[in-house]
């Protein structure tokens, strides 16, 4: 799978990987590219991705909307940098 053409031209704004995955404020873009570097079998990346699931879910409670609203993505890739505050290279 590919990324998004907008995460794409996103990226493209920064002079690092780094400095871009301090700065965004998408954490599915940030998941979507930790699945694909690292995968999904690690318990960190579990732990991570019941986290989220959860911050979603309890979103769509409280608001009663299905979509993830920006606020959503923006706490996600908080968390996301929690876990991984430095981005992660291939192993």
């Amino acid at each position: 799978m590919l990324p998004c053409k907008e995460g794409v031209a996103w990226l493209k704004e920064y002079q690092s990987l780094q400095e871009a995955w301090t700065d965004c404020k998408n954490g599915e873009w940030m998941m979507w590219f930790l699945k694909h570097i690292i995968g999904t079998e690690s318990d960190e990346m579990k732990l991570l991705d019941g986290e989220i699931a959860n911050l979603i879910s309890r979103s769509k409670q409280s608001t009663g909307h299905s979509p993830v609203t920006a606020n959503v993505l923006y706490l996600c890739a908080q968390l996301v940098r929690e876990h991984y505050p430095v981005v992660p290279t291939k192993p």
